[in-house]
């Protein structure tokens, strides 16, 4: 799928979608000369909430003195 959809099923802005992309936070491919066209396989959209869900560590405390 194309950003613009992927941006809708997930709920974001398409541009958010491109700086994910450009981070590597998001499975993509590039498919054309130049810059190239961003498609999104429906599995990479599955993929990234997973892999931002926060997992709670427990606190640490320090001492001050």
């Amino acid at each position: 799928m194309n950003v613009r959809e992927a941006a809708k099923k997930l709920g974001i802005s398409p541009s958010l979608v491109y700086g994910l992309c450009a981070a590597g936070k998001i499975r993509h491919e590039r498919h054309g000369l130049g810059r190239g066209t961003i498609r999104i396989p429906a599995e990479a959209l599955e993929e990234y909430p997973r892999a931002c869900v926060f997992k709670e560590q427990p606190l640490k405390y320090i001492t001050l003195k």
